[in-house]
């Protein structure tokens, strides 16, 4: 997630960390891969997967 460009999507992708807290995502190791669209199309696939 750190590497996502633009930045201030970055953001969005967070918000479900942020909006249940960081200890519950603790122990869980996940990778997305999206394809097709546009950078913001991206961001909501990637924060509702």
């Amino acid at each position: 997630i750190e590497l996502f460009q633009p930045e201030i999507l970055r953001f969005k992708i967070f918000e479900p960390v942020l909006l249940l807290g960081k200890h519950r995502f603790a122990g869980v190791d996940t990778r997305i891969r999206v394809n097709g669209g546009g950078h913001t199309s991206q961001v909501y696939a990637i924060r509702q997967s």
